[in-house]
């Protein structure tokens, strides 16, 4: 699987590698470029570069590739989070800065763009008098994405699309949870014509349709 196009960046710290006495790999570049963009925990990057063996595996090979990347000053070792409320707790790697409380929010977004792969796919992008958490372009079309992690209330929510103008695009909402997914229906009033809704869950089973609108009709992007 090949990096991402709107991830690659030109280089030009490479020989920096080389002077250090560690073997350069196009590997290594794909990975700076990756997590300077999105990022990523070691189990994300295991599925891009380190297809091969166990999930287990790869994983476990991703993480020394990342650590003997963030020794050498080229990538950051941010925090952990847990995503999935148990289990193990995850490094999470980056080329900047982020705050510790959106490590989370910064992590899911890249969980996004793995899942559409390999369609275009840019983080933080202007609409309106707001930002959205990404852009997903698919056959010509605009997806302005929000991933949702329960911080707002109906009020915020509300007022959210009210920034979002005259958008003419459709808004692709995802959530963490069937019952979340219900209550922000309700909040969408403003965009109810341009709103679909999902779970992470469903997108990570790969569902038939798995986008519903205000009305409940499901649908494919």
């Amino acid at each position: 699987m090949a990096l991402p196009a709107d991830t690659k960046t030109e280089r030009k710290d490479e020989p920096d590698f080389q002077q250090a006495g560690v073997r350069w790999q196009e590997r290594d570049r794909d990975i700076i470029d990756l997590v300077s963009e999105h990022p990523a925990t070691a189990e994300q990057v295991a599925r891009i570069y380190f297809t091969g063996g166990t999930p287990e595996t790869a994983r476990k090979k991703a993480n020394r590739r990342l650590n003997r990347l963030a020794r050498r000053r080229k990538i950051r070792a941010l925090g952990l989070v847990l995503l999935k409320g148990t289990g193990r707790p995850q490094i999470v790697y980056s080329g900047r800065k982020i705050r510790l409380g959106m490590l989370e929010h910064e992590v899911l977004i890249t969980e996004l763009r793995l899942l559409f792969f390999p369609h275009t796919f840019e983080r933080s992008v202007p609409i309106g008098k707001t930002t959205a958490d990404a852009l997903l372009t698919k056959d010509q079309t605009r997806f302005w994405i929000e991933l949702d992690t329960n911080r707002m209330d109906a009020r915020q929510m509300r007022a959210k699309w009210i920034r979002y103008g005259a958008c003419q695009d459709y808004i692709l909402i995802v959530c963490q949870s069937e019952k979340r997914l219900a209550r922000l229906k309700e909040t969408a009033e403003r965009v109810k014509h341009i709103a679909l809704f999902t779970t992470m869950n469903r997108l990570k089973l790969r569902r038939n349709e798995p986008w519903e609108d205000c009305e409940g009709k499901t649908t494919n992007v």
